[in-house]
């Protein structure tokens, strides 16, 4: 009997076992399913503003696995210039090896929780190169935000800081207002108004073409840049973190031309720029097999590269760091679809002169901005 009472203790024993761990597997089954959908959610939820709170907490000693364990968003990664650029969510990460560059924070369009001045133009006009970070404020107002900072030097990133103010525009903020870049002295370096001024004047597209692009050259006074379009350029802000400049534009639906000028108002810089959402109708493609690129070396002359890829488009010439207004730099692109472009960047070199040496080579949005 005894025996009996024995084997049914361990038969039940052994059935008890059975069932708890039947109910621990659907007990973990259920957990996962709650966890993944509290985690989607949670990262639905992220992901429909910019997490400003998480970037403020982020610094110079944060690594990448905390940033993540912050922002609590899924990113994409990729390469540039030999960094690693991680994007969230309205946030962009860049690291050299561990050690974080950069940071910086689109603005949206959430007024009610960033409370961003709303910016004077007028006082925005009143800004001057070097002007003390203080000052700014006390002209623009206190409540401003960063959104950008460079904690290491990295190129092409030097240290720096950049902060925004608001700008409304029928009630609304828009996503990007006024935006001012303070060297490590506080200096001020750069100042953009990134909506233009309200008085700015949206010229046709057929206004900007190749010809007349050709036709500006470096050292012209802007008086006769307006004459060849006939339009008046649009002044956008402050750009200089060594000697000063001005920036100017002609803004079309499709396409803008970019001047930089120095402080008497002469050319020292053009480039024309595509905007993202539309068709490179001015650059048509020009390359169908992208593998030549690679056959694109630094220091070889642009006639060698000419026999790789053929004719490429001039779309910026700079002579930034010349100050005989003779161009230092030019920079050519080939289009091998309507979102992509491989940019050239020649600097002059040997005995004739000429632009006869790759300094820059990347491969990058047709609309973006770069200078080699």
């Amino acid at each position: 009997m005894k025996k009996y009472t024995f084997k049914k203790m361990i038969l039940r024993s052994s059935l008890i076992v059975l069932i708890l761990a039947i109910l621990g597997l659907r007990i973990y089954r259920i957990y996962n399913i709650v966890w993944n959908v509290y985690e989607t959610a949670l990262n639905l939820y992220y992901s429909r503003y910019v997490n400003y709170e998480a970037f403020e907490k982020i610094n110079a000693a944060t690594t990448i696995e905390k940033a993540k364990e912050l922002l609590r968003i899924k990113s994409s990664v990729k390469k540039i210039d030999n960094l690693d650029a991680y994007y969230f969510k309205g946030i962009t990460l860049i690291y050299n090896g561990d050690l974080l560059v950069l940071k910086r924070a689109n603005i949206d369009n959430r007024k009610n929780i960033y409370n961003l001045n709303l910016a004077n133009e007028n006082k925005y006009l009143s800004l001057k190169p070097k002007m003390i970070e203080g000052d700014v404020k006390k002209l623009l107002g206190e409540n401003c935000i960063l959104i950008e900072k460079v904690y290491r030097n990295a190129s092409p990133y030097e240290l720096r800081e950049g902060y925004a103010w608001g700008y409304e525009n029928d009630g609304k903020i828009l996503r990007y207002g006024l935006i001012c870049y303070f060297n490590m002295k506080g200096q001020l370096i750069r100042a953009l108004n990134s909506n233009y001024l309200k008085d700015s004047t949206k010229v046709n597209d057929n206004i900007i073409t190749l010809e007349k692009f050709d036709n500006i050259n470096l050292g012209m006074s802007l008086d006769d840049v307006n004459n060849i379009f006939g339009n008046k350029l649009d002044y956008i802000g402050i750009d200089g973190y060594e000697d000063t400049y001005y920036n100017y534009a002609y803004r079309g639906s499709t396409v803008r031309l970019l001047i930089l000028a120095d402080e008497y108002k002469k050319v020292c810089t053009k480039q024309l720029l595509y905007n993202k959402d539309n068709k490179n109708k001015l650059f048509p493609p020009n390359i169908k097999n992208i593998e030549k690129t690679n056959d694109v070396k630094y220091d070889m002359t642009y006639d060698e590269v000419i026999k790789i890829l053929g004719e490429g488009y001039l779309c910026k010439v700079t002579n930034v760091t010349n100050p005989n207004y003779d161009e230092s730099v030019r920079l050519y692109k080939w289009v091998y679809d309507n979102n992509k472009s491989f940019y050239v960047g020649f600097s002059r070199y040997g005995i004739d002169n000429k632009f006869n040496k790759v300094i820059y080579t990347k491969i990058r949005e047709t609309c973006e901005i770069e200078v080699p």
